[in-house]
Order: C-alpha cells, then structure tokens, then sequence
C-alpha cells in the first residue's frame, strides 16, 4: 500500500513539472501509446496489478535453460565450479531456447512534430531526433560513437558558442544490433522562446554540412 501511494504521489505532482512534461511529449511522439515505453501517470498507476506482474516475473525466470551466464574478475575456477554446480545447475531449465522478438516500436515515419506550454521561466526547450533501420557492420558501434562525439563538438561550437542562442546542447544516441537492426539520435537543447525554429533550423544544416562534408 504504501508503495502504490508513493507511485500515486509521483505521478500526481508529474503534471505540474513542465519538464516531466515535455518529457511525456518526447515519449508520445516517439513511442505513441506503447505501454513499454508510457512515462509514469495516474491513468498508468491505476491499471498497476501485483498479481500479474508477479505472475509475469515468475513466467520470466521459470526455465533457466537457456539463460546465458558470464563470469569475469579473478576467479577460483574451481570454486566457480562449485559454487555452478551448487546453485545455477539447481535452477528449472529444459532445452526450449527463447527468441527475442522486436517489440520497441518502429521509429515514426516522416515528420512528426508537437509543442507544449508550460512554466512560467522565459525559456524553451526543443528536442530533435532520427531514427530508422541501419545496416551495422563490424566497426559501426565505435563509429557511431565517435559521430556523437563530433556532432556534439560540432554543435557546442557552432550552435552554442557561435551564434550563442542555447543554453546548452546535448548529443546521444544508440545503434541496437538485435534483435532488430535499428538507430536513433537524440538531439536537445535549451533556449530563448522566439529562437527554437532558427536554432534548429541550424541543428539540421550542421547535420547536413557532416553528411556532405564528412569530419574536418
């Protein structure tokens, strides 16, 4: 009970936080009404059931079979035997061997876009994102990686520090292998209200300057 209060609480004092709010606009754009994905609200808390979700729980952790356990350190190799033996070998298991299956959904096709007022501090907030299938090669992880680094040198110097508009910019994004070949890239920032489409508008063209240019 006390726990379901808590949640209650939360969820109660979210609509009065313009910043969980435009966190629930991100979601809904992204993610529309994906129960995966669905921030923490008064409408979520109530469809909340132990039961079920001890029921799931359990489902979940019911056949160890083909679970796949990775040890690493300084280890006693036989102590580590032992110790398998002694506890993971007892766990319920058979030969079924589970498939994950893509169930994040697909990134929205085209342009979608929405604004929310809220506040009373003179600032905006506006947050940019792509995403899609990729093709993922051997090396692609770390250059994804090192691309997020780019961009966001690329950004704090020419958004942030050139044209000095934002109040901050950050750079993230994921490149998922499996179980389904996928990308996104998150853009966000800080900034005056009356500057949001400028800015962006130079978000999209250093974006693009990359694309045509590549790395300098």
């Amino acid at each position: 009970d006390s726990l379901m209060a808590g949640l209650r609480a939360s969820a109660a004092s979210r609509a009065s936080n313009p910043d969980e709010l435009f966190s629930d606009l991100k979601t809904r754009l992204l993610f529309g009404d994906s129960p995966r994905y669905a921030n923490l609200s008064p409408e979520f808390v109530s469809k909340m059931d132990a039961a079920r979700a001890e029921a799931a729980y359990r489902s979940r952790f019911a056949n160890a079979g083909d679970f796949t356990f990775v040890f690493t350190g300084s280890l006693d190799e036989a102590r580590l035997e032992e110790l398998v033996l002694g506890y993971i070998a007892t766990l319920p298991g058979s030969s079924a061997n589970e498939q994950a299956r893509a169930a994040r959904p697909a990134f929205p096709k085209g342009v979608t876009s929405g604004s929310i007022k809220a506040g009373i501090e003179p600032q905006s907030s506006v947050y940019v994102a792509f995403g899609g299938k990729a093709e993922i090669g051997e090396k692609d992880h770390e250059l994804f990686g090192l691309f997020l680094m780019l961009l966001d040198i690329r950004l704090r110097e020419s958004i942030r520090e050139a044209v000095g508009g934002t109040y901050g910019i950050s750079v993230n994004g994921s490149l998922q292998a499996y179980p389904e070949k996928r990308y996104q890239l998150d853009i966000e920032f800080g900034c005056a209200p009356g500057t949001e489409d400028a800015l962006s508008a130079a978000v999209l063209a250093e974006l693009d300057s990359i694309v045509r240019k590549g790395a300098d």
